[in-house]
């Protein structure tokens, strides 16, 4: 099996385990991701407005850029609407992608990259791709990293659980879904026609995977009102609670999923405040985090 292969197929002999027990299964990951990210940007939110001087460390000024804030500007947040969309985006990505994922170890590891190295990344690409950017700040290119993570912590676990095959062309096909939004967006007609493309060519080439994934969820979905009828006349308790956590996640995915190119990209490219989001860093980010586990799965080997 080469290496995507492995990756996506890396989950399979834990997936057995219920979802509930593995976004509670280490307090570490509930401290760090849940509680200690959120807060340290509300932390440095509330000192920003308490003292604007900071601003100087905490805010990247692309016209006289400097170091610190090269980091720190992607933790911080002047405006409140802005704090509180990148939280909420946030804080509903990551319970599923903390679910979703069973090797503690690379997982913490991935999120390493994203916490310490992508910041780094996104200042540089906002200097060099957007120069008249002014100043930046804001949280959004890692959740947007994050919406690309869940989306392959989404493929390899069903990989895992139903034994469909490798889905690296399905995932392909999403990337490049979001970049012909994109491109529409910008009226990019040449772009738009090679990206679909590319994403009918690859939707061609997962067909076999993408009809197992479909009858599986048939299946699944044939068995819920039978076993949904059941489960409401049991007593609540610890198997009630974990079946419920099974079909919000289930549903969750299949609301997030379609859902994240309008959320990243198209709706959010002028707000209504006429301020202008950095789609560069957004799908840098988006495509980061998808493909983040294909890239350190090689260096492994």
């Amino acid at each position: 099996m080469n290496t995507v292969g492995r990756n996506f197929s890396a989950v399979k002999k834990d997936t057995y385990k219920p979802l509930l027990d593995n976004i509670m299964h280490d307090p570490v990951d509930f401290f760090v991701f849940l509680l200690f990210v959120p807060w340290l940007n509300i932390v440095i939110y509330f000192l920003l407005q308490s003292d604007p001087s900071l601003a100087t460390y905490f805010v990247l000024d692309s016209n006289d850029p400097s170091k610190l804030p090269m980091f720190l500007s992607n933790y911080s947040h002047v405006d409140l609407s802005h704090l509180l969309s990148n939280m909420r985006s946030y804080l509903l990505v990551t319970p599923l992608i903390i679910a979703l994922n069973f090797e503690r170890i690379k997982f913490r590891i991935h999120m390493l990259f994203f916490f310490l190295f992508l910041p780094v990344l996104f200042s540089i690409l906002t200097l060099k791709g957007v120069p008249s950017a002014g100043t930046v700040n804001g949280m959004s290119g890692i959740v947007a990293a994050m919406f690309g993570y869940l989306l392959y912590s989404t493929f390899a676990y069903i990989a895992g659980k139903w034994d469909t095959g490798n889905p690296i062309h399905l995932l392909f096909a999403v990337l490049c879904t979001n970049l012909v939004i994109i491109s529409l967006t910008y009226g990019r007609m040449w772009l738009v026609v090679l990206c679909s493309f590319i994403v009918f060519a690859n939707i061609i080439r997962g067909q076999e995977v993408l009809h197992q994934i479909v009858s599986r969820a048939e299946f699944i979905l044939r068995r819920w009102d039978r076993e949904n009828l059941d489960l409401m006349h049991r007593p609540w308790g610890r198997i009630k609670q974990e079946r419920i956590i099974e079909i919000a996640t289930a549903v969750s995915i299949i609301i997030f999923l379609p859902a994240t190119s309008a959320f990243l990209f198209l709706g959010n490219i002028i707000s209504l405040d006429g301020l202008r989001t950095n789609v560069l860093v957004h799908y840098v980010g988006y495509v980061s985090g998808a493909l983040l586990p294909f890239i350190t799965g090689s260096l492994e080997k």
